[in-house]
């Protein structure tokens, strides 16, 4: 997505793919034809299929890779399996992945948004802050991360903690560790696993995972009613879609520059993705908006708005 600008234009250009949609006059494809099975032993997706059935990828990326090899879920987990026929037409076929624990015990998932991918929890105890909280970070990487979450959790929780960086040996109970180089690749560049006990272990394969852990136990520690404590578990997390997002049409109603970065806030404590804003502007002589109010009284410029959502 990017500004395209000519003599008294601007505007946001946003392309949109969906998927999983049969076109008109597209054959069916004989899904029946197509088996699937999880192979413990393997640790893979076994297929049977006629010759020229392409596997397409899973809606679980996370869950079962491109090469059909697989991550086993924390607990019992529906994977959808794409693939298309000789002519191109596409089937899909779901599998249930088997998971490492047995889900229904300790403490029910946290209600957050998006819902959290994988939990488990065995323990019907919190992690609780306490005087001596900090925040450990792995490497200077995560600096920006650490003290942005400093911040947001003095807002919430009223305490302010130290943002130090160290190795897991400096954590102790009631402290926050977030660190990078996990060895679950397969959790991609928006994944994180979090381990909630006496402290919170946080690992990821990328900056951008390990800022999503935050907002997530960002909302846990608002959803406690403490507003210092989580419920103790495991979390595997990652996004179904690599693109989320809404639409803000400020052409239709107009709302100020304060109203669109409040938004901005709210998506990504939401870890929505991208925000589109479907933007006009009259050049005309009179260069009016909304009952006489001049247009840049309401949205500023167009290139303001560029900034706040960063845009080159």
């Amino acid at each position: 997505m990017g500004i395209r600008k000519r003599a008294g234009t601007a505007a946001l250009c946003a392309v949109m793919a969906f998927s999983g949609i049969t076109l008109p006059g597209a054959a069916a494809a004989d899904v029946s034809a197509v088996s699937v099975s999880y192979h413990a032993e393997s640790n893979r997706v076994v297929v049977e299929a006629p010759e020229g059935v392409v596997f397409s990828g899973a809606d679980f990326e996370q869950v079962v890779a491109d090469d059909l090899s697989v991550h086993q879920p924390l607990t019992a987990k529906e994977v959808k399996l794409a693939f298309k026929d000789a002519d191109g037409n596409p089937m899909e076929k779901a599998l249930t992945i088997p998971g490492l624990h047995e889900a229904g015990r300790g403490n029910e998932k946290p209600q957050v948004i998006p819902e959290i991918a994988e939990w488990y929890s065995d323990s019907n105890g919190k992690f609780r802050m306490n005087e001596s909280s900090k925040i450990v970070l792995g490497s200077e990487e995560l600096r920006d991360i650490g003290e942005e979450f400093r911040k947001d959790l003095e807002d919430i929780t009223g305490k302010k903690l130290s943002v130090v960086q160290g190795t897991e040996d400096l954590v102790k109970e009631g402290d926050f560790f977030f660190t990078l180089g996990s060895g679950d690749t397969m959790l991609g560049e928006e994944g994180y696993a979090m381990q909630i006990n006496g402290a919170a272990v946080t690992e990821g394969t990328h900056t951008k995972g390990i800022y999503w852990a935050t907002r997530t136990i960002l909302q846990m520690i608002k959803l406690s009613g403490e507003e210092t404590s989580m419920p103790r578990g495991e979390i595997r997390d990652y996004p179904k879609y690599a693109v989320r997002s809404f639409v803000f049409d400020v052409a239709r109603k107009a709302v100020s520059m304060d109203m669109l970065k409040d938004w901005k806030d709210i998506m990504r404590d939401m870890r929505e993705e991208t925000a589109l804003y479907s933007l006009w502007r009259n050049y005309a002589a009179e260069n009016s908006y909304a009952e006489g109010l001049e247009f840049h009284v309401l949205l500023d410029t167009v290139e303001e708005i560029a900034e706040m959502i960063d845009i080159d």
